[in-house]
């Protein structure tokens, strides 16, 4: 319920080198909680992981009450949505019971409850066969522009700048832009980093993305 979310960047663990790698990387970390941030707002914070809970064991409710071969009661089966029962030997903690405590100990920790940076104006335009982004983003250090021309492509990354040089007027007005030339992008999503945290637009990116079309642009 209180297991550190860095528990694999303060001790390294040979076990596990993704994660371990992963949370080296201070943008990556970074990029991490901002995503557990997302997760435990769209699912944790707001009760819906039990409503889905209970769709998934009421959808097989009645197999586990009619098999003829079940290692654990169905009355243990009930329970323990909520409250930690036994089988055989083993002691299986209830899944609201773990997750109601963990969530309440997550977003209390001070990076989750720093306020998330905030996009606007973002701007992406195609003219011929070049890409042109621009976004503001207040009190950001850094931010990324990460682009792939073809769905399924792995996407490329190239920082924004605030120069006013890269589609920004203004030097140091905290909007940042990039020109790609000979450059056509389908598919992009942006990344603003300030000391500690990290935010990206769309929130759930790289899973969700924005789409450029060729000779368009879009305005958000």
């Amino acid at each position: 319920q209180n297991m550190s979310m860095f528990l694999h960047f303060k001790t390294s663990n040979s076990n596990r080198p993704l994660i371990t790698n992963l949370l080296k990387n201070s943008r990556y970390r970074k990029i991490y909680v901002a995503h557990l941030k997302t997760i435990l707002r769209d699912y944790f914070a707001n009760g819906k992981y039990k409503e889905q809970a209970g769709k998934y064991q009421n959808a097989i409710d009645y197999y586990v009450q009619n098999d003829a071969n079940k290692l654990y009661s169905y009355e243990t089966f009930k329970q323990n949505l909520n409250s930690t029962v036994e089988a055989g030997k083993s002691k299986i903690v209830g899944l609201t019971e773990l997750m109601d405590s963990r969530s309440t100990y997550l977003l209390e920790h001070p990076l989750l409850k720093r306020t998330s940076l905030n996009f606007e104006n973002i701007k992406a335009e195609q003219k011929d066969s070049s890409s042109m982004f621009s976004v503001k983003v207040l009190d950001a250090k850094k931010v990324w522009l990460r682009y792939r021309s073809k769905s399924g492509e792995r996407f490329k990354e190239i920082e924004m700048q605030d120069d006013g040089l890269n589609e920004d007027l203004t030097p140091g007005d905290y909007v940042f832009g990039v020109v790609l030339n000979n450059q056509v992008v389908l598919d992009y999503y942006l990344i603003a980093e300030d000391d500690k945290t990290a935010s990206l637009s769309p929130e759930k990116a790289a899973f969700e993305f924005h789409t450029l079309r060729t000779n368009t642009s879009i305005n958000e």
